[in-house]
């Protein structure tokens, strides 16, 4: 009975241990040299995207306050770095430069505008101009 009983207590001492790990305690702030994605065997780091992140215009993002705008910064620059790394990659994998891999990918499944199309467009815009004179 006795055994039961510190069993018991010192599976409650684990459960209580085991909620006040390290996973409950408050978050420390970001450090530049955080991994914040990785690509294949490449890591990104937080000082990455914010080099690029604060090379884009603030008026990108309109009336966010500053905390969201930077999010949004960092989300837009690693979704470019990744993208990048992602394509690299790939052009690696099949042994053409990233130009190439454009090329065949997206240039070449894309139709040309004919000169029909861009009298097209012409005619659509002045319908547009003359519709929102009247």
């Amino acid at each position: 009975m006795m055994i039961s009983r510190l069993r018991v207590h010192a599976t409650g001492l684990c459960l209580l241990l085991a909620a006040c790990s390290t996973s409950a305690q408050p978050a420390r702030p970001p450090t530049a040299g955080d991994i914040v994605a990785t690509v294949g065997r490449i890591s990104v780091t937080l000082a990455e995207v914010d080099e690029r992140a604060l090379q884009m215009p603030a008026a990108n993002f309109g009336n966010l306050k500053l905390s969201q705008a930077l999010f949004e910064a960092r989300r837009t620059a690693l979704d470019e770095i990744i993208g990048n790394a992602l394509l690299d990659q790939e052009a690696k994998a099949r042994g053409v430069d990233r130009a190439t891999l454009a090329e065949r990918e997206i240039a070449s499944k894309v139709a040309a505008v004919t000169d029909a199309d861009v009298a097209r467009a012409r005619r659509l815009t002045r319908c547009a101009r003359r519709s929102r004179r009247s």
